[in-house]
């Protein structure tokens, strides 16, 4: 609730006494969406500008929009298609990476001991889908397991489901207990032993927490570790973009600055996601 409030009272804040010519419209993925929102007084301070922000519809429509020329910048979690920009062969887009999301599959230290250190793709679906209620059915101990939820339709969950089954609209409901935020996910985790959930990387942190590796079809366990992400192998994880359909300049152009420099990347960090800067030095 307190990310919705301070989506809502950004674009309160900007839908004042400014002229359109003021003001930058922005509209796409709220996983984009919630550091933008922190950063707002920052960039209006530090550039003289002013934006709005709509979260509706997420990245591809978003794109629609921003190709249509409705709104001034797409926030998306994806790279433009060929096909979407076949559309539009009169435009130069141009995709300016400000980070990436990348989620940890979380375990107590109890089970990380019990020698639980990866799961496969397939093994994660059946917890998510409370096939899998003991971690004896995945090589660990006689120990019962729990799966915590995040809130349906948020960063986290949005990219887990997108990871199970391609498509989070096709991800089953999920009876199970539901945790609103990775302070939550920590505590529950220490001091549960059968615990799992998940959580942005970036936060997971602590003696009694350990992020778990994915496990290919071939045994190959790749490892949540900024090398990859970076190069894509991690696949719980996807790019923050903000989308433009030309060479940005002027207004535009400071904002997009803003966004990859110093400040922005700060407020990038706080929000839980991977910077520019880490996945650089990373590569």
């Amino acid at each position: 609730m307190k990310i919705l409030s301070a989506i809502i009272a950004l674009c309160a804040l900007s839908m004042g006494s400014l002229r359109a010519e003021d003001t930058i419209t922005v509209r796409g993925s709220s996983v984009v969406a919630v550091p933008l929102a922190l950063m707002a007084d920052s960039i209006k301070e530090a550039v003289g500008i002013e934006f709005k922000v709509v979260t509706d519809g997420g990245s591809s429509d978003a794109i629609f929009r921003m190709a249509g020329g409705y709104i001034d910048v797409a926030l998306s979690t994806r790279y433009m298609t060929a096909g979407e920009k076949a559309e539009y062969p009169d435009k130069t887009f141009k995709e300016t990476l400000i980070g990436k999301q990348a989620l940890g599959v979380v375990v107590s230290d109890t089970v990380w001991q019990s020698g639980i250190h990866a799961l496969t793709k397939e093994q994660l679906r059946g917890i998510y889908e409370r096939e899998i209620t003991n971690w004896k059915q995945v090589g660990g101990e006689d120990r019962d397991l729990t799966y915590f939820n995040r809130e349906v339709g948020r960063g986290a969950w949005d990219l887990f489901m997108i990871f199970l089954y391609g498509d989070a609209r096709k991800a089953p409901l999920s009876k199970a207990e539901v945790l609103s935020d990775s302070g939550d996910v920590l505590t529950t985790i220490e001091f549960n032993n059968g615990a799992i959930s998940i959580m942005n990387l970036s936060e997971v942190k602590g003696e009694g927490i350990h992020a778990l590796g994915l496990k290919l079809a071939d045994g190959t366990v790749v490892e949540p570790t900024f090398e990859n992400i970076a190069s894509g192998r991690y696949e719980l994880s996807r790019p923050l973009l903000a989308i433009t359909g030309r060479q940005p300049t002027g207004k535009h152009r400071k904002f997009l600055d803003f966004l990859i420099g110093e400040k922005g990347q700060a407020v990038v960090k706080k929000a839980g996601c991977v910077t520019n800067a880490e996945l650089k030095a990373a590569k």
